[in-house]
């Protein structure tokens, strides 16, 4: 058996590009409302090339739509007992 954490936070997400022109779409969090153990970011790449325009598109509706973004971690019970 194991116990579950989850934290959540709020969460942005922004149109970056590569050198090369190629776009895709970086999650900013607030974080104070979840432990990461360092930093960093979470990135999308697109599955097929976009033009700015489609990938602003595409960030606003993660926008409009993701509120927070959560994460949940286990623990064996054991593990926890014991350290």
């Amino acid at each position: 058996m194991s116990d579950s954490k989850t934290e959540r936070a709020r969460c942005v997400f922004e149109v970056k590009d590569y050198s090369d022109g190629t776009f895709w779409v970086m999650m900013n969090l607030d974080r104070q409302g979840l432990e990461l153990p360092g930093e960093g970011f979470l990135g999308f790449e697109f599955a097929r090339k976009m033009n700015m325009k489609e990938a602003d598109e595409f960030a606003d509706l993660l926008n409009r739509t993701i509120k927070d973004v959560s994460l949940t971690t286990f623990e064996p019970a054991l593990r926890r007992r014991t350290g």
